[in-house]
């Protein structure tokens, strides 16, 4: 079995807040720690808790001062705009025929896609956003990409 201990600051989120002064929906620990076994979260608490119930040869994944917290959940993204943020236009129709459009057309191309699949999922990880649900353009090869890069 493959143990290993992710320590750092850890936040989990218990429920939802009541209101601003609901101390009771989250939890934080300042010397926190995950014990991870085959990949998946086992335990989590206080590290020193957490150390005692290990081995001595454990290894340690020290993560301090950062903060340890679960991923972010994107429910609506478009993977072929991943080229197109922050471009301007005065309203929706404009943007969608000045930028969108165009862009998506690209995504015929196996070579673009994959390059861009690549780039798109790295910035989705480097933000902490771990679960998607993501929208291709509509050439069948953009989505037959985009999971190939996925699977990688």
């Amino acid at each position: 079995m493959n143990t290993s201990i992710i320590r750092g600051r850890t936040l989990t989120f218990k429920n939802a807040p009541k209101s601003a002064n609901d101390l009771n929906s989250y939890q934080y620990i300042e010397d926190g720690a995950l014990l991870i076994k085959d990949g998946k979260i086992f335990r989590s608490g206080n590290f020193s808790e957490i150390l005692k119930q290990t081995s001595n040869n454990i290894k340690i994944y020290d993560h301090r001062p950062h903060l340890v917290m679960p991923g972010f959940i994107d429910t609506h993204l478009h993977f072929p705009q991943a080229q197109l943020i922050g471009s301007y236009a005065s309203n929706l129709l404009e943007w969608l025929n000045t930028y969108t459009y165009i862009e998506e057309q690209k995504y015929k191309n196996y070579n673009y896609g994959q390059r861009i699949a690549n780039l798109f999922l790295d910035e989705l990880i480097k933000h902490g956003t771990t679960t998607a649900s993501v929208f291709c353009s509509v050439h069948i090869v953009s989505t037959e990409v985009f999971f190939e890069v996925c699977h990688t």
